[in-house]
């Protein structure tokens, strides 16, 4: 064997990253709108789980096969904004199409699926993957420095957030920030996202 290969090596931490930031969405901490319905009993033992059509395990990957698409056509064709909001859309509605039954409400909410790629996006881009991504993750932290230094600004927790138009209301808030301190959207949010004591 002649060792690892740098191209094995990058696809490796290429795959943990996407593992990270479906994790960090799935995860949301609002009781009131977590990402799953009450399951089925059918759901509740692996093995069941393993052999159902629309099993939360099945949706996962269809994340990772969307990220690593949308990441190949940025690598192609760089990011431009009017087709990263029809990407998280898209992955919102496809996710809601697809797995129904398991979600909660019935619906994949676009603020689950923004923090999704846009988490996975700021991975890309420090690792030099991808140019400097168009928008940010938008989570709590991100709201919370927002309403910090925008006192009138309302925001629709992102756990909850499921149309375009109260994202862009954060998206504005950061670029009116962003462009305070002459920095992008993306590297704003990387200055001031501060992670939580642990």
């Amino acid at each position: 064997m002649n060792g690892i290969l740098s191209s094995e090596k990058k696809e490796f931490i290429i795959k943990e990253c996407m593992l990270f930031s479906v994790q960090a969405g799935l995860q949301t901490r609002n009781k009131n709108f977590p990402i799953y319905n009450n399951l089925p009993e059918a759901f509740t033992t692996r093995r069941e789980i393993k052999y159902q059509p629309d099993n939360t395990s099945n949706l996962k990957i269809e994340i990772f096969d969307f990220l690593s698409i949308y990441l190949t056509e940025i690598q192609e064709k760089g990011i431009k904004e009017d087709i990263h909001l029809l990407k998280i859309q898209e992955l919102a509605d496809r996710l809601t199409t697809q797995f129904k039954p398991v979600l909660h409400q019935g619906r994949f909410r676009i603020g689950v699926s923004q923090k999704i790629i846009n988490l996975f996006l700021k991975y890309m881009w420090s690792m030099g993957e991808i140019p400097g991504p168009c928008h940010c993750p938008i989570d709590g932290i991100v709201k919370s420095q927002i309403q910090k230094h925008l006192y009138s600004v309302s925001l629709v927790d992102w756990t909850r957030l499921d149309s375009l138009n109260d994202y862009l209301s954060y998206i504005r808030a950061v670029k009116q920030l962003a462009d305070a301190e002459n920095l992008s959207i993306a590297e704003w949010e990387f200055l001031n996202w501060k992670r939580r004591d642990i």
